[in-house]
């Protein structure tokens, strides 16, 4: 496995309708969480309303996303950092 490096970051707003944007909006995104609890994705292959139960603090996310759902989604201090 090869270790990764972020292109940029952008704030997580998690909204049902909205794709992640800003970076060099390469529109796939791995998902830093700051504040333990569950992540609700969309992910670029096309899986929706995917979620992460009770995921940890501090860890990153390691599928790609385009967007973070509002519904479901009960973690905070998320970060989509731009691969």
């Amino acid at each position: 496995m090869s270790l990764l490096q972020a292109e940029g970051g952008v704030p997580v707003v998690p909204d049902n309708n909205v794709n992640i944007t800003g970076g060099l909006n390469s529109g796939s995104f791995l998902i830093y969480v700051g504040v333990t609890g569950d992540v609700s994705v969309d992910t670029v292959r096309g899986n929706t309303a995917l979620i992460f139960k009770n995921f940890t603090q501090g860890q990153i996310l390691p599928v790609m996303v385009r967007r973070v759902r509002s519904t479901g989604t009960t973690a905070t201090d998320m970060v989509a950092l731009e691969l």
